[in-house]
């Protein structure tokens, strides 16, 4: 439960009263891509996984020290 908090915070989709992610993919010129839903992808969906995978590795970086 706990290595879950910290992406969950970053999710717009679960907590819809937190949308930093959407906010970070705004700020950072990636609004359209967030926003996308057509043909299969859904970027806020890639956005969500990538960020995932962003904490899981500075999780294991920190906990490999």
């Amino acid at each position: 439960m706990p290595q879950s908090l910290g992406p969950g915070l970053f999710r717009a989709t679960r907590y819809p009263n937190l949308p930093i992610l959407q906010r970070f993919a705004d700020a950072t010129g990636k609004g359209a891509f967030y926003r996308l839903a057509d043909h299969g992808i859904n970027g806020a969906y890639c956005m969500d996984g990538a960020v995932h995978h962003g904490f899981e590795t500075v999780a294991a970086a920190i906990l490999a020290r």
